[in-house]
């Protein structure tokens, strides 16, 4: 259930009957945003709204070709984290749509950011980041773009070869548009006969990521 609660105590919103995840005011501040789901999962898929004065809540994002995982309010902004196949990102949701704020080139941005929740603190997040080629670290927008302010495990990870690593897409035989991740061995040379290991993982509760 979706309450708001004030001076004059609580009152109901609305009651979701599947997962719900994060609640965010709307940039109007008539609205709660939240993450939920019309299917029977764990996790939630899509971004929805339920107005202040109660009612029905709305699916806002009805043809996301992608997971909404959750949200957060920050300084005005809702911020959702978004999985779009194997890759990991952070949108903003205004007026019934997402946008891409932050992404990780060739990786995936790790959670939700974190950032100092007082409006008159300066606009700064920071959040996890990760690729194939790096450990796991924390970045910060600067000029416009992430970039890392620690650099955990690189020296250990400078002189070891860790092979080439795509992003692949194909469609099933029932016509289901898939995407995976297809790790090569170091000093991998085309048109040579390789073995070959299948991990497949069918979620919907998680996803693998480069």
């Amino acid at each position: 259930m979706l309450n708001v609660c004030g001076t004059d105590g609580s009152r109901q919103l609305a009651d979701v009957p599947t997962a719900t995840a994060g609640v965010a005011w709307s940039a109007d501040e008539t609205e709660l945003v939240f993450a939920s789901t019309k299917a029977p999962t764990l996790t939630a898929e899509h971004v929805w709204t339920v107005a202040l004065s109660g009612g029905a809540p709305v699916d806002r994002t009805p043809d996301l070709d992608a997971t909404a995982t959750t949200v957060k309010y920050h300084h005005g902004a809702v911020l959702v984290e978004v999985h779009r196949g194997v890759r990991t990102e952070i949108d903003s949701f205004a007026d019934g749509k997402l946008n891409p704020k932050l992404r990780w080139p060739n990786g995936i941005t790790i959670g939700m950011p974190a950032a100092n929740p007082f409006p008159d603190a300066p606009d700064v997040v920071a959040v996890g980041v990760g690729d194939p080629g790096h450990s796991n670290n924390v970045a910060v927008v600067k000029e416009g773009q992430l970039q890392k302010i620690t650099s955990e495990g690189d020296a250990q990870l400078a002189d070891i070869n860790l092979g080439e690593t795509k992003v692949v897409h194909w469609t099933s035989k029932e016509g289901v548009k898939l995407e995976g991740i297809a790790t090569f061995p170091p000093g991998y040379t085309s048109g040579k006969r390789y073995p070959f290991l299948v991990l497949p993982h069918g979620g919907p509760e998680a996803n693998d990521e480069p």
